[in-house]
């Protein structure tokens, strides 16, 4: 329902600039902590000179958090509403890939005017961040291109507002994005 196809997408990570982290604990029970601590790794001083940023929104200070470059302490459950309020400032600022929101998605316009409720102003308090914090990392998560977002929930409302943020930056079938079909996308395998 989120991605439009049936197969677990890959999240490559290790050729990312900016990973964006809801809720998701990479380094502990997400997918395969293996993989990511790995990965996680490649991006961080695996490509000289390009270290990738990590920002990791989640209400509790995990290992993952605390791996993290910058830890927001939101408010638990509020995930999709930090992730659309990210979107606003992306959109609004015209900070979007433009061609690929063309080409690769559906109702754009109807849903990007909707973004104007979810303006960081107001839902700070429901999210508990500050709205100077949040179009921050909207803006550098726009423009560190490849920029990649995961998240984890059981709730396909907030999925699906946290894997546009993907759609916005263009991450979907590109390298330091989100992957379909590849057997080692996260990252290269250690040689044996």
């Amino acid at each position: 329902l989120v991605t439009g196809t049936s197969r677990l997408p890959a999240v490559d990570f290790a050729n990312a600039n900016f990973l964006l982290s809801f809720n998701a604990n990479l380094f502990e029970t997400f997918l395969s902590p293996v993989r990511n601590i790995y990965s996680y790794g490649q991006m961080r001083q695996g490509r000289p000179g390009i270290r990738g940023k990590f920002v990791h929104a989640e209400p509790r200070l995990s290992q993952t958090a605390a791996c993290a470059d910058e830890w927001l302490p939101i408010k638990p459950g509020t995930e999709g509403l930090l992730a659309l309020s990210m979107a606003h400032v992306i959109v609004n600022e015209n900070l979007h890939d433009a061609e690929f929101v063309a080409r690769g998605t559906v109702g754009f316009a109807e849903w990007s005017a909707a973004l104007g409720e979810y303006a960081p102003d107001k839902i700070t308090a429901q999210v508990d961040v500050p709205a100077a914090s949040i179009q921050r990392i909207a803006r550098e998560f726009a423009t560190r291109r490849p920029s990649v977002a995961v998240g984890d929930s059981r709730d396909v409302a907030t999925l699906t507002a946290i894997y546009a943020l993907n759609g916005l930056v263009g991450a979907y079938g590109k390298a330091g994005g989100i992957l379909f079909g590849a057997d080692d996308i996260s990252g290269p395998v250690p040689a044996t």
